[in-house]
This record gives C-alpha cells, structure tokens and sequence, in this order.
C-alpha cells in the first residue's frame, strides 16, 4: 500500500478525521486513514485522540502502591537578573543577595529553549542521585501569556510532571537541583492524592497547543549551507518534544494503541455488514495484527 497526500477538508463518513489520507495499491484498490496529525489547528479529531492516549499513558503509573507521587511544575529562568528579596526590583544595584538561576545579562529564550531537552536530562540525572528509582511522565507547554495582565507571553517552554518514587522529596531541593541544571527558581512541587487524575489531565492538557506553537516558539540551531559547506546559527522550526516518559512509567503509547486495536477489532467481529467496512478501517489504521482472522491479537501486558 501507499500513502497519498491528505485529502484536507474533505471528510469521509467512516473516519472522525478532518483530513484523511487514502491509501492505494498496485492493484487500484483504495483505503482511507486517518492523517494522525497532532496539532488542533490541522486536525482536532486526530489531535483530541492522540491527548487522551497521552492521558491514558500518564494515567498507568501516576499511581503505585508504595510509592509517593508529586506533581512538579518547572520554568525557564528569568529575563533579567534579581534578587532573593520578595518585590524587590532594584537588583542587582539593591545590595541584596543575587538569585543564580539568571544570568547577568539574561537568557537568550531561543538559545535556552534549544537546550531545554538536555537541561531535562540533567535534572531527571540530578534528582536520581537523590531518589534512584524516580520516575517521570513529562508534558511540555509554551508561556503564551494568558495569565499575565498584558497577554504577552515569552514562548519559553516550561514542563509539567508527575513524579513517582519511594523517596521523600522536598521543594527546596528540588529548587536547587532544577537552577542547577538550568531551570529558573520559580517551580511549583505538590503532593498527588492516590488515585487522582487530576495532574494526568493536566500533563496532556496541552500536547495539541504545544505541538500547534512549533513555528512560533524561538528556537536557534546550526544550520549547514548545502553549497558552500559552512555552518551558521539561525533561527529554525523548534523540534521540542511534547511529552516523554520513563521506560518504567507504565503503559507505553504502542501498548495503548494496541489495545485499542484489539478492541476495535473485536466490535468488528460483533457488526453487522454494513458497519463492518468502517470499522475494519477504523481497527487497521489503530494497529491491529489481524482482523480477519479467528485469534484475535494479544492484550499487552
């Protein structure tokens, strides 16, 4: 089979998708797909159902028996640089104790941002010497503005996460650890009520925004001139990832789409003839091994 270009804004009664993509054989027969794009603005069918898998992946290990969970909020630094007395903004000529998480100069947002996955790294390292066993489900938004008073936002990326170990943590540890590897010292630790799903909706509350925000956010990398060899620093699309797990979280998203293509192709087996051509789509574009067989695939474990 290939994959056509997307038929954009011309839906199919089989498919919840705003722009679905047919798919062709040598033989001249013809499928449509969903186009599995990500962001709200291109697809919101798609978009919303790549959020709830997203949510359905943070909901399977926000929890454990044992083990503490947390909701953790980090920023970027500051634009300027300040001091560790509250309303004070006369920094640095105040005499009062600097706060290290900004520069003198202040941060260069698209050079910082492009950073911004290995300043992740660096915490997640740091915090394990702390708690060894940490585990994470990470969801990255962009600072639009929208609480601010002038509506103005920076574009800077800042994470939400949910923290899951046998270890107590505390906020000014964190804190420390977050300026360590770069973050600004505004973050936000809370403890999780067992059971809440509460932080999992928040984590992918914002997946279809951020991956919408792309082209918007300041994003600076080497760029190589395919003619002359040399190698310059531009401004270029950001290639942040909207969100990331640890590989002991829990489900993984092929388990959840796996899942959900065991399912489909389940109602499959119990439709009439007239729904069983969507439904088959529906089950093949979801993943599913083999619909038309008597065995139907393994659930994941």
């Amino acid at each position: 089979m290939q994959r056509l270009r997307p038929l954009f804004g011309r839906r199919r009664p089989e498919l919840d998708c705003d722009n679905p993509v047919p798919w062709v054989c040598s033989r001249g027969c013809r499928r449509y797909g969903s186009c599995g794009d990500r962001r709200a603005s291109r697809c919101k069918p798609c978009a919303q159902r790549h959020r709830r898998r997203v949510r359905a992946v943070a909901l399977s290990g926000a929890t454990v028996a044992g083990e503490r969970s947390y909701f953790l909020t980090l920023t970027p630094t500051g634009d300027r640089v300040h001091c560790k007395r509250r309303g004070c903004d006369l920094a640095p000529v105040c005499g009062h104790e600097l706060c290290p998480c900004t520069a003198q100069d202040g941060p260069d947002l698209a050079d910082w941002n492009a950073s911004h996955g290995k300043r992740w790294n660096h915490f997640i390292t740091l915090l394990r010497r702390v708690a060894p066993d940490l585990q994470f489900m990470r969801g990255c938004e962009v600072q639009d503005g929208k609480r601010r008073s002038d509506r103005r936002g920076r574009l800077g990326l800042h994470d939400h996460a949910i923290l899951r170990t046998r270890h107590a943590l505390d906020e000014k540890l964190v804190r420390r650890l977050a300026i360590q590897a770069g973050y600004g010292h505004s973050i936000k630790l809370d403890d999780m009520q067992p059971g809440s799903h509460r932080e999992a909706a928040y984590v992918s509350k914002y997946i279809s925004k951020s991956a919408d925000a792309r082209w918007h956010v300041p994003w600076r990398a080497d760029v190589v001139d395919v003619e002359t060899g040399e190698v310059s620093r531009r401004l270029v699309k950001a290639r942040y990832r909207t969100w990331s797990a640890s590989r002991s979280w829990g489900v993984t998203m092929a388990q959840v789409r796996a899942e959900a293509a065991v399912r489909a192709a389940a109602i499959v087996d119990e439709s009439d003839d007239a729904e069983r051509s969507a439904l088959l789509l529906l089950a093949t574009e979801l993943g599913a091994v083999s619909i038309d067989s008597a065995e139907s695939p393994p659930l994941p474990s």
